[in-house]
């Protein structure tokens, strides 16, 4: 029997109440802040794999949102968090150069 892999990508934003238990987390640990620093952080530890060819949304350094369509995230990202410290990247597929 092998392995189960993942057949759809969740698309979400988190709700305010979660973020904040994020931030406080990653607070408690030492995690800075800085959204670009944290995506690649995230990247190269392997963190962001499973949402390759899709976009992911940080706030204040907190991996908050994650979505095929850009649009749809940064829509439903802003709402939720007001758009303030929030940055959108693309996840890139193997083999495709990473978008900033």
């Amino acid at each position: 029997m092998g392995r189960l892999q993942i057949i759809i990508h969740e698309e979400y934003v988190l709700e305010k109440k979660d973020f904040e238990i994020e931030k406080s987390e990653r607070e408690k640990e030492g995690i800075g802040t800085d959204n670009k620093m944290n995506f690649f952080i995230d990247l190269l530890n392997g963190h962001l794999t499973r949402y390759r060819g899709t976009y992911v949304a940080y706030k204040d350094g907190v991996l908050c949102g994650q979505s095929r369509d850009r649009d749809k995230l940064l829509e439903n990202a802003v709402y939720e968090f007001c758009g303030l410290k929030l940055s959108l990247f693309k996840v890139p597929k193997d083999g495709e150069n990473l978008e900033i």
